[in-house]
């Protein structure tokens, strides 16, 4: 990564990357004060080790409670972020529903986002025994958005990743969406494989092929199960693409415009300097 790095980041931006940057009054001040953004949805994620769990869920939903009434309106959503197969986790679903209202759900299928789980931890959106309950229980509370991680994984994945990786293609979406109409997947990042090498190589292939890998796949899903209720969101996949390579942005902005519809496109920016 370091390399990487020095390689191809903008060196006008060492050491800007200071712990100050991170905290609440500057999120407020980059998001709210110096930006044209009206809206902003705060978000966590799950760990293996759970010290490294960004924020938890109660921490989202104080820090929309605090920003919305410093507006006077609903200027910050929050997430709930749910963890299949960890001890307990429907009853932190119940209580996320009675106590803390979030806007939306977040889950990762891969499980741990940064590291291959030695857990386990890693689940399908339909696994009909383990997720249709809670499908059930969130369409009864009216809280009906459900957010994916999908895509980002390293070139080497297969390797890097082995028995893991599929967990974070587009494998299991359709005939979740198809069996579950009443809720929206939202795929975040749009399930866009590449990360952190350049584009470069994922446009020859897409020139070559006409594929984008896992994004071509979610794109084909409301044509391949009848569905409508699939969205793609652009986190840090269009910011990487834009910047590094706009021909390879285009060609994934009009491979989600033709599957998905443009109206199902979501914009996201993954974070505040994206």
């Amino acid at each position: 990564l370091a390399q990487f790095a020095k390689q191809n980041w903008n060196p006008a931006l060492v050491g800007e990357k200071d712990l100050a940057r991170f905290k609440f009054e500057n999120y407020i001040k980059e998001v709210f004060v110096d930006s044209d953004t009206k809206i902003a949805l705060l978000s966590g994620a799950p760990f293996d080790d759970q010290t490294w769990d960004l924020l938890s869920n109660d921490q989202i939903a104080i820090a929309r409670a605090a920003i919305n009434k410093i507006a006077g309106s609903r200027r910050l959503l929050g997430h709930a972020v749910f963890t299949p197969k960890r001890a307990g986790w429907m009853d932190q679903v119940d209580r996320a529903i009675a106590v803390l209202k979030p806007d939306s759900w977040k889950g990762y299928t891969i499980g741990d986002p940064l590291f291959p789980s030695k857990l386990g931890s890693y689940w399908r959106l339909d696994d009909q025994k383990l997720m249709y309950p809670f499908y059930e229980k969130i369409v009864k509370a009216g809280i009906t958005t459900v957010c994916i991680h999908k895509g980002l994984l390293p070139a080497d994945y297969e390797k890097s990743w082995p028995g893991v990786w599929e967990y974070n293609t587009a494998w299991d979406i359709g005939q979740a969406a198809k069996d579950w109409p009443q809720i929206d997947f939202v795929i975040y990042h749009a399930a866009l494989r590449p990360f952190l090498e350049m584009p470069d190589a994922a446009l020859a292939e897409f020139e070559q092929t006409g594929r984008i890998k896992w994004a071509t796949d979610l794109a084909e899903i409301p044509a391949k199960y009848g569905v409508t209720n699939v969205y793609g969101e652009l986190g840090t996949s269009f910011a990487t693409a834009a910047v590094a390579n706009p021909r390879f942005a285009a060609a994934f902005l009009g491979t989600l415009s033709r599957g998905l519809g443009a109206d199902h496109i979501v914009w996201g920016s993954d974070s505040v300097w994206y």
